[in-house]
């Protein structure tokens, strides 16, 4: 893979980065010339690290964070904003391919997330600050080859004494709730939010800074990472307020720091300063768009997705309706090793554009009236769990680097809690988050052995809605679920 380089200059205009009262943040005119702890990156998860650590270190460590756009001007400021947890997709598979225990604890981990996140916007009474909206999601479906698997999945979990709250909806439900007559039946998954990603990360920064260790610069690119050597360091530069020996130099292009712990919460963007995951995270292109006010009805009160979530969207109450996905339009590639969200795909945009008026006709006509769309980057994980990666990173010459990144399209419910095990093992204790698993740790990866496993796996859950064999790759995975992936999916490609 490439070198995914810096976030782009100039990126798309997204709708939720229109009032970003940290757009320019600056905490001190000056960079500070040292800091104990240094977070890249002032996203979804660079904030929520910020605000563990500001919560959980006794010591009143230093902690800068540093982003080369604004706060949340990433991936957090461009999502669709769906907070909604894994459930029974996959279940089956995720079961005999890596064990109950892990299906288990992938669903606990994204559950227990979701449930945090909501807990912290209300207890600080942010509900109408981020607009948070708790009327569920629901995944809808177009075949009953698919309905029916989905009702497999769910029964399955059950039986293992998971999903007991999904509630299954038959066509004339669907079609009552959802105003979509395509549709042969749905799931409701009544823990699924929306919200604004940005102002959600907004929050958690502003509640960092009122800490006062904390210190914020945006539009500063860190350049590159390299040891400190006090042989050839400055004199000049005062590090005794250092807590901790100094380990690395973060160069900007304002000037450089002088830190002891580096946090990379740059998702898609990670592998640009450490180039030995550029097979291991991988940046993914996602687009969105948004309806202008007044031009859709009231469609539902939920967020709603199908073709097993590549095309999602949910209406605000403003009745704007924002739509995402769709990356099956961009061929094998899938947007794939893609960093640039300076543009968009033309095919994508255009089949988000059809998905209302195609199955909500009766309520939606043609064309579709578009205030904006724009694109971001995702951190797709080559892991064969496709888990983020979270913990220190592995050999002795990186000591004192930390991540969190690669959460494969789910930072939303995954990134909080991830944030919170990497803030407990800087501060040297061990992950104490619900559903914790050892496998999201580095240095439990199969790294480049994995080179292409997400792209692969998820041009064959595409491929499997697009041609039709569903049902054929179904049974072939439940009688030999090692080689369905292993042998078949190479032979497609």
């Amino acid at each position: 893979m490439t070198d995914p380089g810096l976030p782009h200059p100039q990126p798309t205009r997204s709708f939720w980065l229109i009032d970003n009262p940290l757009s320019n943040h600056r905490t001190t005119v000056s960079l500070p010339c040292c800091a104990d702890i240094v977070i890249l990156g002032a996203g979804l998860t660079g904030a929520s690290v910020a605000y563990h650590l500001t919560k959980l270190d006794t010591e009143g460590k230093s902690i800068l964070c540093l982003d080369a756009r604004a706060a949340a001007g990433g991936a957090s400021g461009r999502c669709g904003g769906n907070m909604t947890n894994s459930t029974y997709r996959y279940f089956k598979y995720d079961m005999k391919k890596y064990g109950l225990d892990i299906a288990k604890k992938i669903r606990v981990f994204e559950l227990e997330t979701v449930l945090a996140l909501k807990k912290l916007i209300k207890d600080n009474r942010w509900e109408k600050k981020v607009e948070l909206r708790e009327g569920g999601t629901v995944h809808s479906y177009l075949t009953d080859l698919e309905f029916n698997e989905a009702i497999e999945n769910i029964e399955e979990m059950r039986n293992q004494g998971l999903g007991h709250e999904l509630i299954i909806w038959d066509r004339v439900e669907t079609v009552k709730k959802t105003h979509g007559e395509d549709f042969v039946g749905a799931v409701m998954n009544p823990n699924g939010s929306q919200l604004s990603p940005s102002k959600l990360t907004i929050q958690l920064l502003q509640l960092a800074l009122k800490s006062g260790y904390f210190n914020l610069q945006t539009y500063t690119p860190v350049q590159s990472i390299t040891p400190f050597n006090s042989e050839t360091a400055s004199a000049n530069i005062d590090i005794s307020s250092l807590k901790g020996q100094p380990r690395w130099v973060i160069n900007t292009n304002r000037g450089s720091v002088i830190c002891n712990t580096v946090i990379h919460c740059t998702n898609g963007y990670c592998a640009h300063l450490l180039p030995q995951l550029r097979d291991c995270i991988v940046p993914v292109r996602g687009q969105m768009m948004i309806t202008i006010p007044s031009s859709i009805p009231r469609l539902w009160p939920f967020g709603i997705s199908i073709n097993r979530g590549y095309i999602y969207g949910w209406q605000r109450n403003d009745n704007m309706v924002i739509l995402g996905g769709a990356r099956g339009e961009a061929g094998p590639e899938l947007e794939y090793n893609c960093s640039d969200d300076s543009d968009i795909n033309t095919a994508i945009d255009r089949k988000l554009r059809q998905f209302l008026p195609t199955h909500f006709g009766d309520m939606v006509k043609s064309p579709t009236k578009i205030m904006m769309t724009w694109a971001g980057i995702m951190g797709m994980s080559n892991d064969i769990l496709n888990l983020p990666w979270v913990g220190p990173i592995p050999g002795s010459k990186w000591d004192g680097q930390f991540i969190s990144a690669g959460y494969h399209g789910h930072g939303m419910p995954r990134a909080f809690h991830c944030a919170k095990a990497v803030a407990q093992m800087v501060l040297g204790s061990k992950p104490d988050v619900p559903g914790w698993m050892d496998e999201m740790l580095p240095s439990k990866k199969s790294g480049p052995t994995m080179k292409d496993w997400a792209r692969k796996e998820d041009l064959y859950k595409i491929m499997r809605i697009e041609d039709g064999l569903a049902e054929m790759e179904r049974r072939k995975e439940e009688e030999d679920s090692e080689a369905f992936i292993e042998t078949d999916v190479k032979a497609k490609l």
